[in-house]
């Protein structure tokens, strides 16, 4: 089996996905109504959640250590980038991040709730793939804060 360390940006961008849509996919599933299995249920569903969430979270973050340590080509970093910070990919994140919370604030809906929670977790996987293709940030003038002179004033301490 391949390292995380060994896909290309495009494969970790996939399986990022991949993870939240497969911690996702536990809330539309509906556990049986048997009580002699629900113990088997409820520990294979959270099983399932679990490694797609731990899936998401580490194919970002080698993704991200591996755009900062520059493994890859500028190109197929730029590619991957453009798809990410596409308007079509920042609207689908408002439209699922909405649609949860309108969902969530069901009340007493249990189907709306399961669906809102199946939306949040595709939605958490598109941030994150988006945090992790960020550009790295450079250091500004004000970065170095402990540089400035302490604050004086002539008129403290009058009303």
């Amino acid at each position: 089996m391949k390292r995380l360390a060994d896909f290309s940006p495009n494969q970790l961008a996939g399986l990022t996905l991949l993870g939240g849509c497969f911690s996702a996919s536990i809330f539309l599933i509906s556990a049986p109504s048997f009580r002699h299995h629900l113990v088997f249920w409820l520990t294979t569903t959270l099983a399932i959640c679990i490694a797609g969430f731990w899936l998401m979270l580490q194919a970002s973050q080698e993704l991200k250590h591996g755009i900062q340590n520059e493994r890859w080509p500028a190109d197929q970093i730029e590619k991957l980038r453009s798809i990410v910070g596409s308007p079509f990919i920042f609207a689908l994140m408002i439209v699922l991040l909405i649609t949860y919370v309108v969902l969530i604030l069901a009340p007493r809906h249990s189907t709306a709730h399961a669906l809102g929670w199946a939306l949040y977790m595709p939605g958490q996987a598109l941030m994150q793939l988006c945090g992790a293709c960020r550009r790295p940030q450079k250091p500004s003038e004000l970065a170095d804060w402990r540089s400035f002179q302490p604050i004086q004033s002539e008129h403290w301490g009058q009303h």
